[in-house]
């Protein structure tokens, strides 16, 4: 065992538990050396009253040391078992947090529905001079994090932010694994920005609480930003860098 090196906080349980047991060996062989140093003292004399209580207290001295490192190794087995235990239950959640994120990513809707709903939802904000805009999302998980389960972990992260800050009316969708789209429909300019920073600020604070990735936003409104549906699921392929399909839906919309 180093002594003197940097303790690193994956090795700090493994430290802890060669600094009890080293602790439990020092009271160990102080007490047996003790009682060795002891023990002519005691024996040496002849029984009168006086070595009597001499040898009691030895006797005592050493039913008390005894005690003591019984003690100490089974407060020291005890907290292992404990420790464990905790380690485990903490994997059984981080389990179910895994497979939660999975499912969830799993249940976004993909592409196809993304074309149709954008399709729908431009041809009546041209009838209703509605605003529509698509609020995208580009997430990146830090390389610390990239192990096996932590990625959907931090996708999943990415999903949840949004879910909770999203309308009723609005839908959110997962085109592969780091890029989400958000189909946005609102009156006017102004409310599209108060909802797309609603969103923006709720990515923001899970980012903060997990630190497990980082993303950059990008949002195409109609009719500043593009004309057509078409011009819209361009720019959501060039920014996501998704593959584009051969013959997309929202080819309709543009004529």
């Amino acid at each position: 065992m180093r002594i003197a090196d940097k303790i690193e906080f994956n090795t700090l349980e493994r430290r802890e538990a060669q600094l009890s047991i080293l602790a439990i060996v020092v009271i160990a062989v102080m007490s047996i050396g003790m009682a060795a140093a002891m023990y002519p003292l005691v024996f040496a004399h002849p029984i009168t009253s006086e070595t009597e209580t001499a040898r009691r207290a030895f006797y005592g001295f050493c039913v008390l040391s005894i005690l003591m490192v019984t003690y100490l190794t089974n407060r020291h087995i005890v907290i292992r078992r404990l420790r464990r235990t905790i380690v485990e239950g903490q994997q059984r959640i981080d389990m179910i947090r895994r497979q939660a994120s999975t499912d969830l990513l799993r249940t976004l809707p993909g592409t196809s529905r993304f074309q149709d709903r954008l399709t729908m939802e431009f041809r009546r904000c041209v009838r209703t001079g509605d605003r529509l805009s698509l609020l995208l999302i580009l997430a990146t998980v830090r390389k610390e994090f990239s192990g096996e389960g932590e990625i959907d972990n931090a996708y999943g992260d990415v999903a949840k932010a949004l879910l909770v800050r999203l309308r009723k009316d609005d839908a959110i969708y997962g085109f592969k694994p780091g890029a989400f789209g958000v189909v946005l429909v609102a009156p006017n300019a102004a409310a599209v920005t108060q909802i797309t920073n609603r969103l923006i600020q709720s990515l923001e604070e899970a980012r903060a609480a997990s630190g497990r990735f980082s993303f950059e936003t990008r949002v195409i409104s109609y009719p500043e930003q593009a004309t057509t549906a078409w011009e819209m699921e361009q720019a959501m392929h060039s920014f996501l860098r998704v593959d584009q399909p051969a013959q997309p839906a929202a080819t309709a919309a543009a004529s």
